[in-house]
């Protein structure tokens, strides 16, 4: 075996095992952002009001409920069970 071949292979070996463990990225969509953004209680820019950030929950309704559901399948959000209080899709961002 010449030391090209083997190069090569160890080469194509490191490929093989980075490519393994490298994870694919989802851009958000305009209304999954703007939802964790609403749950968060924070303006389009990610700033807190005045006086810190005020919650982290949101109940869903709705074609909102939908969306809810695809950023906790996505590890944005966890669900939480509905209550009497909040009969909703009730999630907060982790």
């Amino acid at each position: 075996m010449t030391a090209t071949s083997m190069t090569s292979m160890m080469t194509t070996s490191k490929t093989k095992k980075m490519s393994s463990t490298t994870k694919t990225t989802k851009m958000l969509t305009t209304n999954q952002l703007q939802i964790l953004q609403h749950a968060l209680g924070v303006d389009q820019y990610g700033r807190f009001p005045k006086g810190g950030q005020y919650r982290n929950f949101f109940c869903a309704g709705g074609a909102d409920e939908a969306v809810c559901r695809e950023l906790v399948a996505l590890g944005y959000m966890v669900q939480h069970k509905r209550t009497e209080v909040y009969p909703y899709f009730n999630c907060s961002v982790t």
